[in-house]
This record gives C-alpha cells, structure tokens and sequence, in this order.
C-alpha cells in the first residue's frame, strides 16, 4: 500500500527552523516505509536562502519538484510556501534520474534519463512523474512526445514550474534541492498502485459554440484559422490587435483535436511578426478552437468536483495535484479560494497540490484509452489507488 506524507512551511529564511518544523511533520521515524520519494514545491526565494536544500540535505530518499507560486497540503497553504510531500510503501518502489543538459536539438539526454531511471526499478513502471524546465526553445508538449516515444506510451503525469514573475526567469526544476533551468527529472513507479488521471478546465457553458477550424499549423505554431493569419483571426473576435497582443495571453482556447481524446486547454504565448502564434500546446491541423473564460466560481467548482469524482471509488490513497497558475491569477484577491476549495473536497485523503507553468496529464478517449497530453489553464490530478 502506497501513502503520502506531507509537510509546510511558511519559513524562507531560518533554515534550521525550516528543517524542524518539516521533518516534525512528516514523523519520518513512525510513518516511513521501505521506498521512499519527495516532491517539493515551493515559492523561488526558498532556493536563494537555501531552505530548500537544507530540507532535503535532511532527508533519507531523493526530493523531486520544481519552483511554484502557490501549493498546499490539508494542513495549510499559501503563495509563498514550501510544500513537501512524501510517497512512501513497503512494496511501490520509485527511481529518479536527472538528465544532462539539453537543447533545441538535442533531446538524447532525456531518453538516457528514462533508462537509467528504468534500470533502477524491479519491475516493470506503472507511470513517469516528469518535471519539465520552461524552455524558450522547446513548448512543452515536445518533451512529452519524446519522452511517450521512449517509454513506449507509458503514462505521464506532472508539471513545469511556475513562479512569481512575468516571464518565468525564477522557474527552476529542482533535484535534491538544486535548482536546474536545462534539466529533466523524472521519477518511475512500479508496483502494486494503480495512478488514475482526471483533468478539468472550465465548465462547458464557460466555452463559446462557435468553433473555429485550424487550417494552417506546425507543431505549436498556429500560422492559420479559416484559411485567414492566426493574428487577423484573433482580431475579428475582438481579442487582439497589433498594436496589443500581450492581452491574448490570459485567454483560454480549448482544442479539440477530433480524434475521439478529451479537448486540451491552450494558451497562446507570443504573435510573431508574421501573423502565426506561438502557443502552448500542440495544435494539429483540423483540429477546432473554441475560446472559453475563467472566473472564481469556474474555478473553485471546477477543482472541487474533480476531486471528487476521484475520491468516488473509494480507493485513493493519495492525491497529487497540479492547477495552471492563470488559474490562480484569475482569482483576483481571493487567492486561497483554488486551495480551499481542494481542501474542502478532499476530506481525510492526504494530498499536495502547487500552481504549474504547463500540466502533464493524460486524456482519455471514448474507449477509455490513454494519450498523453500538454495542457494550459488546466487543473490535473492523479490519484493513486492501491491495488
């Protein structure tokens, strides 16, 4: 059986304090079993005073995560938080590995990462708990479709950091308590544990009917919709101009790649010169654009019944959550209301949930078959049910 033990602290520069109040949490000498790993997510400060290495320095597994503005457990939550959580079972094993360096064109580093990590386990891997760096050269979605290349469609579940600023400068993939800005670390589970997946954007009223259809695209880049520029699209539907192209970032589009899987969330990060649009996500030719908006009620209704759809069987033992931070910006000055609203859901059931800069989470199709996926404005879960 697989259980979670979690961990905050509001306490970014005292690092023994730090240190004490986390491992007084976790109670590591009465509740760890024989495989152990960490997931921590914490605000970036936390790395330049170094309470984030300290923490880990002090415990006995490998401490995965990255950089978040916001996570939280039952117990507290807040923007500025360090948040640790602990999966730990006497026979669910974990392996981590943390790639080299990689670049626009060269991914290598991360296929020999999935095999050391793959080396390490005694069974056959039952999930990939990825976190991703914020890439200039490379969205998101191309790392899952070569990571889902070389694990031969294994299920991938996790996060890209986010932080505090504009421009993601202070989001960091983090290894033991170092940060890394080139770098994967993936962690692989085995064993008796079933992951189950859901994700949740925003309700479907919250979408338009009106369907646009990608006429012209490459990878993430939108060049054409109804046969006219990405940009020129945008602007009839009075999103954006020219002159302006900054607004369109805060704006959902849900993508339906009409092959049956369930519709991603996108946004869209930057309008080239040209016209085309660099987005978040992969957006296949043919597929439909529908735009869609988020609000405070969109949100807390949103996160609370997926929780509770995974809590409906009864057999979760733990529960892993990554929200898209636009989520969390989008509820102005109730910035708990994301966190308070899991809390609530989630009852008994241990939990750790962080805001993320692009989500990982498989989709379904009507077969009940998994795809892998790259989300934005998304909030992901993995439940972990014991077998």
């Amino acid at each position: 059986m697989l259980t979670m033990l979690t961990a905050i602290t509001h306490e970014v520069d005292d690092a023994e304090t730090a240190v004490s109040e986390v491992l007084a949490q976790l109670d590591l000498a009465n509740r760890q079993r024989n495989h152990s790993v960490g997931i921590l997510t914490c605000y970036p400060e936390f790395l330049d005073t170094g309470v984030a290495k300290a923490i880990c320095d002090s415990l006995p597994f490998d401490v995965v995560g990255c950089s978040s503005y916001g996570s939280g457990t039952a117990d507290d939550a807040g923007l500025m938080a360090l948040t640790i959580s602990v999966l730990t079972s006497d026979k669910v094993a974990f392996s981590v590995a943390l790639s080299d360096a990689m670049s626009n064109d060269n991914l290598e580093p991360l296929a020999h990462a999935y095999a050391e990590a793959l080396d390490a386990l005694p069974d056959a891997p039952s999930m990939i708990l990825p976190f991703v760096p914020v890439a200039d050269y490379m969205s998101g979605n191309v790392f899952i479709d070569y990571l889902n290349k070389v694990s031969g469609g294994l299920p991938i579940f996790g996060t890209l950091p986010s932080d505090h600023t504009t421009d993601y400068s202070q989001s960091f993939v983090l290894f033991n308590g170092e940060p890394q800005h080139d770098r994967v670390v993936l962690v692989l589970l085995s064993g008796p544990v079933v992951p189950r997946f859901y994700i949740v954007s925003i309700r479907e009223e919250s979408c338009q009917k009106q369907n646009a259809i990608v006429t012209a695209a490459e990878g993430n880049v939108l060049h054409k919709v109804n046969d006219i520029p990405a940009i020129d699209y945008l602007a009839t539907i009075g999103l954006v101009n020219k002159s302006d192209i900054d607004t369109i970032k805060i704006v959902p589009f849900q993508v339906d790649y009409n092959d049956g899987t369930t519709p991603v969330m996108c946004g869209i990060y930057k309008v080239l010169e040209n016209g085309s649009a660099i987005c978040g996500v992969r957006i296949p030719c043919n597929s439909t654009l529908s735009i869609g908006s988020l609000d405070r009620d969109d949100i807390v209704a949103t996160s609370g019944n997926s929780i509770r759809e995974a809590l409906a069987s009864g057999k979760a033992r733990a529960i892993l959550c990554f929200s898209c931070i636009c989520r969390g910006w989008a509820l102005g000055m109730d910035t708990m209301a994301e966190f308070e609203s899991v809390r609530d859901a989630c009852g008994t059931v241990p939990y750790h949930i962080s805001y993320s800069g692009g989500e990982i989470c498989p989709v379904h199709n009507e077969k009940g078959e998994l795809f892998n996926r790259f989300h934005n404005f998304t909030f992901t879960l993995c439940a972990f049910e014991s077998v």
